[in-house]
């Protein structure tokens, strides 16, 4: 990333608390966002139109609230969907980083300063993602601590390793690199894959192994398995190409990258697919087959077999 990217001594942070439908957990993650020890920081309470009292609750403690930090509340008139949503924010957002945060998470006091810390060091930064603790519906700490080695990665090095699955949850993007992309298709499904792509476009990432969040675990996660077992996969594979299109068209990575990227995208497809054929029922016979005849390279699909069979013997295991 050029000089344009360094950051301010102190930058304008914003934190975006994205919620839908979340009035058992919204109270506790709003207290985590307000609970920040870092200064200058926008805090945005979005609501995607909730139809229980999520943004009730979200209006009445943004209301009581005389703290340093500034509020945005807002909401959106009718229900737009996760990738809309999040286009929403990111051309609302005013700091120079955009810490994102889910409406049943909790995160950690130091959360944001840890994160600039980070930023601050890097100007070629461009993603930040953490290490998390798990808490289940009640809040209660389930002992599992998810972390990572404190490691750099550009597109080649996390695309080499894309059996670690992204986690959106506790990331931090550089503002200015996510507006360096049209919107998001509003039939995306998903953001964190797609907004951990764009990045590595433009930049680099960072994993580092403290947690700084509590991520909540249960059946209506986004990424919970009845959900990713039903989530149309062709507009995220079609998102996922038409962005590496635009990374080269705008020069942001060469034709090599752009090869590795489109690759990977159709590998990706081939395995979320035959998951979800997987979870659904079906055969390991009857899944082969279909991945045989799908639209993508022979080695995409050769990958997508072996990380199917690694993953059904994981499954095998521990039954």
């Amino acid at each position: 990333m050029d000089d344009t990217a360094k950051m301010s001594e102190k930058p304008l942070v914003s934190f975006a608390l994205f919620a839908f439908n979340q009035q058992e957990f919204i109270g506790e993650a709003i207290i985590g966002a307000l609970s920040q020890t870092y200064q200058p920081l926008e805090i945005i309470l979005s609501d995607d139109c909730s139809n229980d009292n999520t943004f009730a609750i979200m209006k009445d403690m943004a209301e009581a609230y005389d703290g340093p930090h500034r509020l945005v509340l807002r909401q959106n008139k009718k229900n737009v969907g996760v990738a809309e949503h999040v286009n929403r924010v990111i051309d609302l957002a005013s700091g120079e980083l955009l810490i994102v945060a889910a409406g049943d998470d909790i995160s950690h006091e130091d959360r944001v300063s840890a994160a600039v810390e980070a930023f601050t060091d890097d100007d070629r930064l461009a993603v930040l993602e953490t290490g998390y603790a798990e808490i289940d519906d009640l809040g209660n700490a389930t002992g599992r601590i998810h972390s990572y080695s404190d490691v750099q990665f550009d597109l080649a090095s996390y695309l080499a390793k894309s059996e670690r699955r992204p986690v959106g949850a506790s990331r931090t993007y550089r503002t200015e690199t996510l507006r360096l992309f049209p919107h998001l298709s509003p039939d995306c499904p998903t953001e964190d894959t797609t907004l951990m792509l764009r990045c590595l476009f433009a930049g680099e990432g960072r994993a580092v192994s403290k947690a700084s969040i509590q991520r909540r675990i249960h059946d209506n996660n986004l990424s919970a398995r009845k959900r990713l077992a039903v989530m149309p996969l062709e507009p995220l594979r079609d998102q996922y190409l038409a962005d590496a299109k635009y990374a080269l068209h705008k020069g942001m990575i060469d034709s090599e990258a752009f090869k590795l990227a489109t690759d990977w995208a159709r590998t990706e497809f081939c395995l979320r697919k035959s998951f979800q054929w997987l979870w659904q029922g079906e055969n390991a016979f009857a899944i082969a087959r279909k991945v045989t005849f799908m639209q993508a390279p022979w080695n995409a699909k050769a990958r997508a077999y072996w990380r199917l069979t690694r993953g059904m013997a994981r499954s095998g295991a521990s039954e």
